[in-house]
């Protein structure tokens, strides 16, 4: 529906309100700064006119009197006439709406923020509670901690005072309220002040609940414009009808684009279609959201290739007529491969005060039929355009990259590329450095990426600085970076995003290295590649049915999606920022990721990224993450190495109920038996290296016969195993397995390492360490707690470190060898 010029100032307005209604509670605080003991009225003075005694500025540049009068009336809820009742009853049936069963008279801020994922079930287990300090968000700020810091105080007080300087250099680079920069100003300073509800721990941010508030406002709003004035009355506190959407966006396709490419560019064309459908992403929800008439904060949540958005009720033809026009772009730009499913379910407010992951399951669900009907609108509207051959015969002049067939295709450094992976190869070398990332709505000037839905377009321009271009973009995001405010950026409206791992190793002049270089980034001479496959075990279960039932609600639910979020886009550039030379961040974000670099950099890689996973969630047992390893020659078929590395993660996810577990090697282990791998690795290394005696020799002598005795040792316990297992019928029971522990293998070991010692008497120590380790039953008191008896995964530390030790590439590809 089209807003008139005076309902569209109101809606704005309505917007503002609801995103700045309960910022007083960020002054009203009980840590001591300036202890201000004020009422509603005087903190929405202090937010329109200012207040010289604390430096606040106001927003007196934005309004002329009467519109002041009107922002300080909605605010303080005091209004001056009907129409502004109006809009208080919508900002108090919205207030009232997303805190659920949540109610508190608090005034006063009394302790920071609890981590949420300390609320997800425990299994009986005893609740710590995680604290967020006060900080702006930022990459590295969103790890919890159990101890409150000593000077609490003094880093509120200093959080409000960087959060007036801010505040201040947004009325002055605006002539007119920005509400993209307002919103992620609230963001980057909110996301850690807690929500003024009644628990004594409160782990749902004040900005996630000003998010929820505005998204349901400005929807209410929408519902209700149409109506007479006289016909509003009870309409606004309705809670039987329908009056909302939910809005799902879904890219299916997404494995066959990113990995339908060849070697030749892959390094660059990999991370350029990652970030092309990232973008498309953001496109689609950008669209739905103008034609729809809605603003940010009505995006609860966008990443990984899925979004959400909270809607007013509109007709679903509406949606897919949405749906047509994105997927007609789509099917003409890559011959449908990639489709992007639009779904919506329809509520009343009555879900809103209840159980609303129930809202958010059955808006996937609805999504989920519309992705089994895959270009649908056109094969019944034009049959031969998606059934008829694309090939033009003759002269074969496939793209050498992807293999499609069409015109126009142009040959680059002796490589055939079709039109769409120029771009994206274009977009990877762009991402290289990139700072900035540029959108503008319905432009005509030319841009590094735009989408054409029909009579709407939506451009993006990537950026490392702007010494160069003529800058014409509506909003500029600063990439990975909350300070973005700061420095002389040509765009009023500013914002910023995360994005999981937007610096690519690079040689001398900048140029991407190839997959090759990166494998060849090592001393060993193992040249291979590693692919990281990881994602977030359970995460239905965790949404739907994780949270206690009263805080399943809508600012709960998204603030899920955010810290998720935050840990896959924002927190895993901190995690690889000390092996950017060596990692390829490929994806990251949503619940999962695909890590392409040196071979034992990924597998290192790998339980530090689990390791501090856990960390993030407060090392909650019920949220786990697995993975899937793969080995690779660095001129293998990427394609065919993602494979490899989903296949192995979801051997993972099946290896138990509780999932959290990695294969590495063809062998999948817990996380736990996994870091005692790394631990018997380094313990194997340390026996099969000395040092040299020459003082310009730094590798020393390699002494490998402990690693083929203990492959040796290895192979006779497997050897007892199958002889007792093969009879398929026998079950293998404690007895049985005691049995097979407790056989030759265990005697040959012994003789075998004692003779090694005797050998090498420096090392004899760290030998009977190793050999203590597989004797060792798991069921007993032992230094390193294993879940399984260690023996059966020995194999694994004594083939990482022989991989480690060779001196020169043997070639192949097989990871098995």
């Amino acid at each position: 529906m089209e807003l008139s010029k005076e309902q569209k100032r109101e809606y704005n307005a309505v917007v503002l309100a609801a995103l700045l209604h309960d910022v007083g509670k960020f002054l009203q605080t009980g840590y001591g700064w300036k202890k201000n003991n004020l009422d509603r009225k005087q903190c929405a003075e202090f937010l329109v006119k200012g207040n010289p005694a604390i430096e606040w500025p106001g927003l007196k540049k934005w309004f002329d009197e009467k519109g002041l009068t009107i922002i300080l009336n909605i605010l303080s809820d005091q209004p001056g006439n009907s129409q502004e009742e109006i809009i208080c009853s919508i900002l108090r049936e919205a207030d009232n709406l997303v805190r659920g069963k949540e109610k508190s008279d608090k005034k006063f801020v009394d302790e920071p923020l609890t981590s949420l994922f300390g609320e997800i079930e425990k299994k009986g287990q005893n609740k710590k509670n995680y604290y967020y300090s006060f900080s702006k968000l930022g990459k590295s700020t969103v790890l919890p901690e159990i101890e409150l810091s000593d000077n609490i105080e003094k880093s509120y007080e200093d959080h409000i005072g960087d959060f007036i300087i801010e505040l201040k250099r947004v009325i002055e680079i605006s002539a007119e309220p920005s509400i993209e920069t307002i919103y992620h100003l609230l963001k980057k300073y909110l996301w850690c002040i807690p929500a003024p509800y009644g628990a004594v721990n409160i782990d749902v941010s004040l900005f996630e609940h000003l998010k929820a508030k505005a998204s349901v406002a400005t929807s209410l709003y929408k519902n209700i414009t149409d109506l007479a004035h006289e016909q509003i009355g009870d309409t606004i506190t309705d809670r039987k009808s329908l009056r909302y959407s939910l809005v799902q966006g879904d890219i299916s396709g997404i494995q066959k684009f990113i990995y339908n490419i060849t070697s030749k560019g892959a390094s660059r064309g990999l991370k350029g279609r990652s970030f092309y459908l990232q973008l498309l992403t953001e496109a689609v929800s950008r669209f739905i959201l103008h034609e729809l008439d809605l603003t940010s904060v009505n995006l609860l949540y966008s990443s990984g290739g899925k979004f959400y958005i909270l809607s007013y009720i509109h007709d679903k033809d509406v949606l897919k007529n949405f749906e047509n026009q994105v997927n007609d772009f789509l099917f003409d730009k890559f011959d449908g491969l990639i489709y992007f499913a639009l779904g919506k379910y329809d509520f009343s407010a009555e879900a809103l005060l209840g159980d609303f992951s129930s809202v958010w399951t059955q808006v996937g669900l609805e999504t989920a039929k519309e992705k089994r009907n895959k270009f649908r609108h056109l094969m019944e509207s034009n049959y031969n355009r998606v059934f008829t051959s694309k090939g033009r015969g003759g002269k074969p002049t496939f793209c050498q990259v992807c293999g499609k067939d069409e015109k126009g295709i142009k040959e680059k450094d002796g490589i055939r590329k079709c039109s769409s992976c120029e771009e994206t190869e274009n977009i990877g070398t762009l991402l290289r450095k990139f700072n900035y990332l540029g959108e503008t709505i319905n432009s005509k000037d030319k841009a590094d990426v735009t989408f054409r839905f029909c009579n709407f377009s939506i451009s993006y321009n990537i950026y490392s600085d702007f010494t160069d271009r003529k800058i014409k973009d509506d909003i500029i995001y600063k990439i990975n970076d909350t300070d973005f405010l700061k420095g002389e950026v040509p765009c009023p409206n500013r914002a910023f995003k995360f994005y999981g791992g937007n610096i690519a190793p690079v040689i001398d002049g900048g140029y991407i290295k190839t997959f090759e270089e990166i494998a060849k980034d090592s001393s060993t001479g193992f040249e291979r590649l590693g692919i990281l496959r990881m994602d977030v075990d359970n995460l239905g279960y965790i949404f739907q049915r994780g949270l206690p039932l009263e805080k399943r609600t809508l600012p709960y639910i998204a603030s899920l999606s955010f810290y998720f979020d935050m840990f896959f886009q924002g927190y895993i550039n901190e995690i690889i920022k000390n092996e950017k030379d060596s990692v390829y961040v490929i994806y990251s974000g949503g619940d999962d990721l695909f890590i392409i670099g040196f071979w034992n950099t990924i597998v290192e890689m790998s339980i530090e990224i689990k390791e501090k996973f856990t960390k993030f969630t407060t090392t909650n047992p019920i949220i786990t993450l697995s993975g899937g390893i793969s080995l690779i020659g660095s001129k293998y078929p990427i394609s065919r190495g993602a494979t490899m590395a989903g296949e192995a993660e979801e051997r993972a996810k099946s290896f138990r109920e509780e999932k959290d577990a990695v294969t590495f090697l063809d062998k999948t282990l817990s996380w736990n038996d996994f870091i005692i791998c790394r631990e018997i690795k380094n313990l194997i290394l340390d026996i099969a290296t000395s040092k040299s005696k020459k003082p310009d020799d730094d590798k020393g002598k390699i002494n490998k016969g402990i690693i083929n005795r203990l492959k040796q040792v290895y192979m006779l316990y497997k050897k007892t195993e199958d002889e007792y297992l093969k009879d398929e019928n026998v079950i293998k029971t404690a007895e049985l397995e005691e049995k097979i522990f407790f056989n030759k293998w265990m005697w040959r070991m012994v003789y075998s390492f004692s003779r090694f010692a005797k050998d090498n008497p420096e090392k004899d120590g760290k030998i009977k360490d190793l050999q203590k380790l597989l004797a060792e039953d798991k069921d007993k008191k032992q230094e390193i707690k294993s879940e399984q008896k260690i023996i059966t995964f020995a194999d694994i530390p004594a083939r990482w470190a022989e991989f480690l030790l060779r001196k020169e590439n043997t070639g192949g590809i097989n990871e098995n060898q």
